[in-house]
């Protein structure tokens, strides 16, 4: 019997835009029926945010 391998449910990525130089980076994620657009706007500062509200903001520190 042959074995199936699960995981987790993944996001779909729905969008991508790629910025012209200069341009601000924005992505959208589906999750089921949800869609979550993740947003740069700041250096490493990004905002997401779910039907129009923002739900948080993420900051990413390079090591």
């Amino acid at each position: 019997m042959a074995k199936r391998k699960t995981t987790g449910e993944r996001p779909e990525q729905h969008e991508e835009k790629i910025p012209e130089a200069g341009g601000i980076r924005e992505e959208r994620f589906r999750f089921g029926e949800a869609s979550v657009r993740v947003r740069e706007v700041d250096v490493n500062t990004w905002q997401c945010s779910l039907d129009g509200t923002a739900i948080g903001f993420v900051t990413y520190t390079p090591e």
